[in-house]
């Protein structure tokens, strides 16, 4: 059982041949009258394989539809052979392949049909032939066998997008993930930076406080050696009492300038303490960034764990496909093995009912030689009678010929006995034909009974597949 029957006119020679080889080249099987056998009754085998192809793909041009839109006859009979064909199929098994643009026939012109008009026989990557390839795969593929394959489709999309999704999601919070480490290390320099900086002025500030200190000792010092030296020089106290005035100004000054330095150091010290606590918080972040990308390479390891299992289910999927081609091609098989058993039983049929349709014809033509026989038994016992007839008037009329005409009597009575057995004989023949006239056309009407059963069932069978 071919996949595709391709209906053409001889002008259109050129295209048929072309699309039958890019059809096989896409593993269809096609069939066309080139497959013809020399002998064979040709329009049988065609009208046969245009019915259990799953696809007629028309060839439409100029040269098989006339401008009034109608398939062209043949030339030699009158005949429209595609027509017949097309009526054969049906609409649902008809694809259209248009060499021009105009040649639609008017039966079919609801049909999306592809538009080849521009086609130069080899392209495989041309607008028409993909459609007409994809119409070729609708209809010549069963409809339990797209829905399967629909599904598969669908769930091999769904597991790609889940997948390309998953990676998405995986790929931006590596990137977040990186983002914020790389911000967090940014701030853990800034606060190393900015803790350095602020020992360096920590120790500068101690050690100004250091030498305020010394400078406040050495006041001190210097204000007990002028006390020591009040009391033993004898100076004047406005001198005295001036450098006192100086000394205690100078100490105020150092005291002012230790009591700025100290809240200095309090300033520094304090925001010194804000930035560990900050420096703290930020390492907590830190540590909470890193267990956020502990737990990304988790959810990577699990992503990576799952697109395996999608490459599992995918694999799985493809080998589903597989098996269900397996399971459409062996559905195939025993399908044309079913069709080939009922076309060679309803052969067989046919051929036992012309046997009993000859054996009646013979019964009939026994029947009608018996009846002409018995015709001429009737025709030769009235001859017979008439001859006794004039044999006993004879006898009255020729009493001296009474002895030879009473033995003749008795031959004769003995002649007509015979005939009357030879007759009831052939009655019996007659009835006995008659019974058996009878059985054969009781035969044959089981015989078409028979054929009428076959029929019906195949035609259930066609419906079945049809909708398989």
């Amino acid at each position: 059982m071919a996949d595709i029957f391709i209906s053409y006119k001889k002008a259109d020679i050129d295209h048929v041949e072309a699309l039958a080889k890019l059809f096989e080249k896409h593993d269809f099987s096609v069939w066309w009258d080139d497959a013809l056998k020399a002998g064979e009754d040709w329009h049988d085998r065609i009208l046969r394989e245009v019915r259990i192809a799953r696809c007629l793909v028309g060839v439409w041009s100029d040269q098989s539809v006339t401008n009034d839109r109608v398939f062209v006859p043949s030339a030699l009979n009158g005949h429209n052979y595609l027509r017949i064909e097309h009526e054969e199929a049906g609409h649902a098994k008809i694809a259209g392949a248009r060499f021009s643009s105009h040649a639609i026939p008017m039966l079919y012109s609801e049909l999306q049909s592809a538009d080849l008009s521009d086609w130069d026989g080899v392209d495989s990557s041309h607008k028409g032939i993909l459609d007409l390839l994809q119409c070729v795969e609708e209809k010549a593929t069963p409809l339990f066998v797209r829905r399967r394959f629909q599904e598969i489709r669908y769930d091999l999309d769904w597991e790609r997008e889940k997948r390309r999704a998953s990676d998405h999601n995986r790929e931006v919070a590596d990137k977040r993930a990186r983002d914020q480490l790389k911000d967090a290390l940014a701030i853990e320099q800034e606060l190393k930076a900015a803790r350095i900086e602020w020992d360096l002025e920590r120790q500068t500030l101690q050690s100004q406080i250091s030498k305020l200190e010394v400078s406040k000792s050495a006041i001190e010092t210097s204000l007990e050696r002028v006390r020591m030296q009040l009391s033993g020089n004898q100076e004047s106290d406005a001198q005295i009492q001036a450098r006192i005035v100086a000394f205690e100004t100078r100490a105020t000054e150092a005291e002012e300038t230790s009591r700025q330095l100290n809240l200095e150091l309090e300033r520094v010290q304090g925001e010194l303490g804000r930035n560990l606590e900050k420096s703290e918080l930020l390492k907590r972040d830190l540590l909470a960034e890193r267990e956020k990308t502990r737990n990304l390479d988790e959810l990577s390891a699990q992503t990576q764990d799952e697109t395996l299992n999608l490459n599992r289910r995918i694999h799985q999927l493809e080998n589903d496909r597989i098996a269900l081609e397996e399971e459409v091609q062996k559905h195939t098989t025993i399908s044309e093995r079913l069709e080939r058993d009922h076309l060679e039983r309803l052969s067989q049929i046919n051929r036992e009912r012309n046997a009993l349709m000859d054996d009646v014809n013979n019964s009939a033509r026994d029947t009608v030689e018996m009846k002409s026989r018995i015709s001429r038994l009737e025709y030769e016992i009235e001859s017979a009678s008439t001859l006794l007839s004039e044999r006993a008037h004879q006898l009255t009329t020729q009493t001296q010929l009474t002895a030879s005409l009473q033995a003749e009597l008795a031959e004769s009575s003995i002649e007509l006995k015979r005939k009357m057995s030879e007759s009831a004989m052939l009655g019996f023949e007659v009835r006995k034909l008659g019974t058996k006239a009878s059985r054969a056309m009781v035969w044959a009407g089981v015989a078409g009974a028979i054929a009428m059963t076959c029929l019906v069932y195949i035609a259930w069978l066609h419906g079945f597949l049809s909708l398989i």
